[in-house]
């Protein structure tokens, strides 16, 4: 089977680079590259997702822009938790985190800041270790939507993420208007939305969009980066499967749950293990055709060049077309 192509259609640009490093540090080299790519596209990129916008660059994707992906609304809403609940030990945990968890903090005893935050009163001492003033009896009284904004305007955190912040006061000010307008009543709703509340961007030509491949179906764009193509079709995309056992030996156990690997080739259940490799080897054959077809000027491939890169990895296949 062959594509067919058009000849009058000239032109374009593809680059597969193979990184010959340490698996280990495949990622870091990801995003070094990717920030350089779209550097040279002056674009101004830095890290994935919500390290992109954090840092300035509009980014398009409802799966990064979600509110709850931000250190700094999981940080406030951490401390919305204590003042609903002082002997919440999580939420206490997760402040400090935020807090003192630094690479400058080297000189910090975390050990024994997490002894203080044992205690609330403790706990309450702890944000002035870092220059932050703060004494939760001045937020009795006050509205939620006053709270966060108080909260917000103590830690600073408009200044670390002014975008998010924005949105989580909009959300707080939206739920204000209800019938249960208290902290209690917020993390409630919070809790329940979480997972699709999210920064809203409109989509513009000078945007970075994120996608997974599968979004990319069907679409079009002038530059794609095809970065993390490591894939491996030894990964099965189903680790487990329910099998009846008939195994009289095991008459009172009728049916269990088989894993799926490689060690099954040599027993009575070949079978699943040789369609499910099929199943995973044409999934990742329609993956790839799929990345490798959204490009209409330039297509940068981002693979691995290493000693142990086996043939099940799709890195293999670009070494042995590029040798």
């Amino acid at each position: 089977m062959v594509q067919k192509t058009n000849p009058a259609n000239t032109g374009g640009f593809v680059s597969i680079e193979l990184f010959s490093g340490e698996k280990k540090d495949f990622d870091d080299h990801n995003y070094s590259r990717v920030l350089k790519l779209v550097g040279e596209l002056k674009q101004e990129f830095i890290r994935c997702c919500f390290f992109l916008n954090a840092n300035g660059v509009k980014v398009v994707s409802s799966d990064s822009l979600l509110l709850a992906q931000s250190p700094e609304v999981n940080f406030l809403i951490n401390f919305l938790i204590f003042l609903s609940d002082w002997d919440h030990m999580i939420s206490r945990a997760a402040v400090v985190n935020y807090l003192f968890q630094k690479p400058d903090n080297t000189g910090i005893d975390i050990h024994r800041i997490y002894d203080e935050a044992l205690s609330p009163s403790g706990f309450v001492a702890l944000p002035r270790l870092e220059g932050f003033e703060i004494d939760p009896a001045n937020f009795r009284g006050m509205s939620l939507y006053d709270t966060c904004e108080e909260l917000i305007r103590i830690f600073g955190l408009h200044l670390k993420s002014p975008l998010y912040m924005q949105f989580l006061l909009d959300e707080v000010l939206k739920f204000s208007t209800g019938k249960n307008p208290a902290i209690s009543g917020f993390l409630e709703y919070w809790e329940q939305k979480k997972s699709k509340l999210s920064v809203v961007l409109p989509l513009s030509p000078d945007a970075v969009q994120i996608m997974t491949i599968h979004k990319s179906k069907g679409l079009e764009f002038p530059v794609v980066i095809y970065a993390f193509a490591d894939d491996d079709i030894s990964r099965l995309t189903r680790k487990s499967t329910w099998v009846e056992l008939n195994d009289p030996d095991l008459e009172e156990l009728e049916v269990t749950l088989l894993k799926i690997d490689k060690k099954l080739e040599k027993t009575r259940y070949s079978d699943i293990y040789t369609t499910e490799f099929s199943k995973t080897k044409l999934d990742l054959l329609n993956l790839v055709y799929v990345a490798f077809t959204r490009a209409s000027e330039r297509l940068y491939v981002i693979g691995v060049n290493h000693p142990k890169t086996r043939r099940t990895e799709i890195s293999y296949w670009f070494i042995v077309r590029l040798s």
